[in-house]
């Protein structure tokens, strides 16, 4: 009420993403809530988690978003990754230094995720993704993207996995951050994959 509720219509009107909000959450540890203490984070259940972005969606649709979209873009992570995956992203996303978003959707396949056409190939110690995503939340803002795509065509959905790639990572660009009607603060738009490498797990899936 105090800090969220004043910022809600600036934050709308003026379409810009509230990194001061950001700030706020990590002086508060809000990002915490979603990360296991041996990871930096509190160690709340899920059902805190949901609680918060009740709480501060009820005055500000964009940043109870924040948490969501991070909770969403580090799940794979937390659910899937190994160890040294852990290791290196989760901290930095409990504390909020880094924020995550989900690349899935594309402009070809919404819900469908079997019809995607983003491909990821080995290439020696590295996957390298191409193709591109369209209408990811947190696009050029996010420092580290869980990346949807196919390893195997053939497959349907058994031919998907997930990649983690970093905002700095070569061959990656974010593309256009389409304009909306409403909740304008989540920069939402395209990604771009053009041979851009992400490490493979070790041991090797």
């Amino acid at each position: 009420r105090e800090k969220i509720a004043p910022r809600a219509a600036e934050i709308d009107k003026s379409a810009e993403f509230p990194w001061d909000v950001v700030e706020l959450y990590r002086e508060n540890d809000l990002f915490g809530i979603m990360y296991d203490e041996e990871y930096g984070g509190i160690g709340e259940s899920s059902l805190m988690t949901l609680v918060t972005i009740e709480e501060l969606s009820k005055v500000c649709a964009t940043s109870g978003l924040i948490i969501a979209v991070q909770e969403l873009g580090s799940l794979g992570i937390k659910l899937a990754g190994n160890e040294e995956q852990k290791q290196r992203f989760l901290p930095k996303l409990a504390s909020g230094e880094w924020l995550a978003a989900y690349a899935l959707t594309e402009p070809g396949s919404g819900s469908d995720s079997a019809a995607m056409r983003t491909t990821a190939r080995r290439d020696g110690d590295e996957f390298v993704l191409n193709g591109g995503k369209r209408f990811i939340t947190g696009a050029g803002i996010a420092h580290v993207y869980v990346v949807f795509a196919k390893t195997d065509p053939e497959q349907g959905h058994g031919g998907l996995s997930a990649y983690v790639v970093q905002a700095d990572a070569p061959g990656f660009e974010v593309g256009r951050i389409g304009p909306k009607m409403g909740s304008k603060g989540p920069a939402t738009g395209g990604l771009v994959f053009n041979d851009a490498p992400t490490p493979a797990p070790h041991p090797p899936p």
